[in-house]
């Protein structure tokens, strides 16, 4: 009871970290230091996680759900059918286009009209085994890539968004290793809507293009979850212990009454001070997300830095003064 309550304590009491990391066992430093590394993260995991191929299309379309009705229609029209199939000899998944059961590649451009009466290119598609070469993009796609396009390829499909009026670029959708996480037989035909009304058939061939863009992308966000929590993690730990040496270097003055501190004691002092750095980090990581990957780095500091100014006197105040 006393150990929870001292854990309580040191929320908000400095004393508190200082009496913890020299007195308790050194499991519960690492219990806490376990934990504020979870609670640190917690945000980033959150916001990367739901991170999905198609929300550059929550809001809007960018002539996306027209486009690719068109293009669907096309592969039917032109007897090109592409799908998700495993490679031979292989376990591995990729798309193909094929056309008479020969691969293929594919070209499309869907227009609209200009100002002028005339037809200019809104949307491009194209299918190549792999990625070619940059000299060959910018002549398939334009120097500047000016043009939104989606580019695919035996195991990657590329999104590029822009502003049709502008030419800005708004959004790049990289889905690497796109087939892993497709079934197998899964065709971008069948993803054409039966239905009779132009609206409702443009919206259902939209939505299975969204869906199927979305289950493309899940190799790239795993994979980001995954870096991104490892690497912000690391940093945040390592910063923790930096914190845990500093408070070691503070208190090496040949006449400093906290010298008797070693450097395991003021590491275990830090890993009780960063609780409370988590928590908060936790809580404003959700309500600042664009924020959540520097409030753990920036609290940490503050708290160690409040600890070793108010606690940790050269004078001998602060925590010698609570015993």
């Amino acid at each position: 009871m006393k150990t929870f309550k001292l854990i309580l304590r040191s929320l908000i009491s400095n004393n508190a970290c200082i009496e913890g990391g020299r007195k308790k066992p050194w499991y519960f430093a690492v219990i806490m230091l376990f934990l504020s590394m979870i609670f640190a993260i917690l945000p980033l995991f959150v916001q990367t996680i739901n991170t999905n191929g198609d929300d550059a299309f929550a809001t809007y379309t960018y002539g996306a759900d027209v486009a690719t009705l068109r293009f669907t229609e096309d592969l039917n029209n032109n007897g090109i059918k592409m799908y998700v199939k495993k490679a031979e000899g292989s376990e591995s998944k990729m798309i193909v286009a094929e056309k008479d059961g020969a691969v293929v590649d594919v070209n499309y451009a869907h227009t609209v009209p200009a100002v002028d009466g005339t037809q200019v290119p809104d949307f491009l598609f194209f299918y190549r085994t792999t990625i070619p070469s940059d000299a060959e993009l910018q002549i398939l796609v334009g120097e500047k890539q000016e043009t939104s396009f989606m580019f695919f390829t035996q195991n990657e499909i590329i999104v590029h968004l822009v502003n049709f009026d502008t030419k800005a670029a708004i959004k790049n959708i990289v889905c690497q290793n796109a087939p892993k996480y497709l079934n197998e037989g899964r065709s971008i035909n069948e993803m054409l809507s039966a239905l009779a009304d132009p609206t409702a058939r443009v919206n259902e061939t939209f939505a299975n293009w969204k869906l199927f863009i979305r289950d493309s992308y899940n190799y790239t966000r795993l994979t980001a979850l995954w870096q991104t929590c490892l690497i912000m993690g690391g940093i945040n730990l390592g910063i923790t212990a930096f914190m845990g040496f500093m408070i070691w270097i503070l208190t090496r003055g040949k006449n400093n009454p906290y010298r008797l501190f070693n450097l395991w004691d003021t590491q275990k002092m830090a890993w009780w001070a960063a609780i409370t750095p988590s928590i908060l980090s936790l809580a404003f990581g959700f309500l600042i997300p664009r924020f959540a990957n520097i409030l753990f780095p920036m609290l940490i500091g503050i708290r160690v830095m409040w600890l070793s100014m108010k606690s940790l006197r050269p004078d001998g105040s602060g925590y010698a003064e609570s015993n």
